[in-house]
C-alpha cells in the first residue's frame, strides 16, 4: 500500500479553510508543521512507524501538542487527521464530546499519542465513509 501524505502547504490551507468560521489566521511556528509533515513522511527514519493509524495518530498528536498556529490547533489536527485517513481509504467517526476530551487532553498534556494512536484505530473504519 503506497501511503498518500499532505504536505506543510495543504496543511495550512486546512488550517485557513477552518478558521473562515472563527479565529485568529496565522502561522506561529512553520517549522514545527514541517517537522510534523518529516515525522509522518519517515523522513526521519528514528519512526520506523507503517500504518495509517499510526501515522494519523501522529498528525493529531502532534499538530494538537505543538501548536504550530495561532489559533485552531486542535480543529486543524483533527481535520487534517480526517483528510489523511480519507485519503488512505479510511473513514473516522466519532461525536463531537469524544473529539473534544481527546483534543483538550493532548493540549493540556494529558493524553499520549499512544492514547491518541488507540483512539483513532477505535472510530477509523477502513472503506468507512466520514461523516
Amino acid at each position: 500500500m503506497i501511503i498518500k501524505y499532505l504536505t506543510v502547504k495543504e496543511i495550512i490551507e486546512i488550517h485557513d479553510e477552518i478558521l473562515q468560521f472563527g479565529g485568529s489566521k496565522g502561522v506561529a511556528n512553520e517549522g514545527a508543521i514541517s517537522l510534523i509533515v518529516d515525522l509522518a513522511t519517515e523522513r526521519f527514519s528514528v519512526i520506523g512507524e507503517e500504518s495509517v493509524i499510526k501515522k494519523a495518530s501522529l498528525l493529531l498528536y502532534e499538530l494538537t501538542a505543538r501548536h504550530p498556529f495561532i489559533d485552531g490547533n486542535k480543529r486543524t489536527a483533527f481535520v487534517t487527521c480526517k483528510i489523511f485517513l480519507g485519503a488512505n481509504g479510511y473513514g473516522l467517526s466519532y461525536t463531537v464530546d469524544e473529539a473534544e476530551k481527546l483534543a483538550l487532553g493532548v493540549a493540556a498534556g494529558i493524553k499520549s499519542r499512544n492514547y491518541a494512536e488507540k483512539w483513532i484505530s477505535k472510530h477509523a473504519k477502513l472503506g468507512g465513509k466520514t461523516p
